[in-house]
Order: structure tokens, then C-alpha cells, then sequence
């Protein structure tokens, strides 16, 4: 996502490798969530590895992010890591890609 003067706001990096989507790195300002455009950037980065052949994604998020935003979009928790950084967990989290 970028601004009129081409500065990025926020997105996604991301790789395709053996069928397979992996999310990086999903960043979005506070003022730009809840208004859809976290589902437009996660739905392009899908769309951009049906393109390249992927039929899954996986990443991982932790408990105080956004697991709830992923499993609105049909992901589902794989693995946890407890007390992955302290206190909390990392959460592995895939999707079927449909094509």
C-alpha cells in the first residue's frame, strides 16, 4: 500500500517456494486497520501465489497480534510455541489456497 506520493504504508512480504505461500512480514498502521485493507493486502498476496501455482500458505503471528484476523480468513493453527517471547506464544498458523 503507498500514499499519492508513492511512500509505502503499509504490505506484505511474503515468498512462494514448492506450492507453498509464506507470509513474512503483514504490517499495517493503526489508522488504516479495521477498514478493510488488511484483507485486500492478504487476499492480493494470495491471489499472487495462485498465479505462481501455490495451493497453500502458512505463517506465523503471536497471541497478542492477530490470530483472530488470520482465522477470519479461513487459516488454521498448525503449532504453538509457548512461552515464545516470554509470557506469550508464536502461533503457526496454514491455509488451502483455492484455484
Amino acid at each position: 500500500m503507498r500514499d499519492g506520493a508513492g511512500a509505502a504504508l503499509g504490505g506484505v512480504t511474503a515468498y512462494t517456494d514448492r506450492g507453498w505461500l509464506y507470509l513474512d512480514c503483514f504490517w499495517l498502521p493503526d489508522d488504516l486497520r479495521r477498514g478493510g485493507w488488511g484483507s485486500r493486502v492478504l487476499g492480493a498476496a494470495e491471489a499472487e501465489a495462485l498465479r505462481r501455482g501455490c495451493r497453500h500458505a502458512r505463517l506465523y503471528t503471536y497471541s497478542f497480534q492477530a490470530r483472530g484476523f488470520y482465522e477470519r480468513h479461513g487459516y488454521t493453527v498448525f503449532g504453538v510455541l509457548e512461552g515464545f517471547p516470554p509470557g506469550h506464544s508464536q502461533i503457526w498458523m496454514r491455509k488451502d489456497l483455492e484455484g
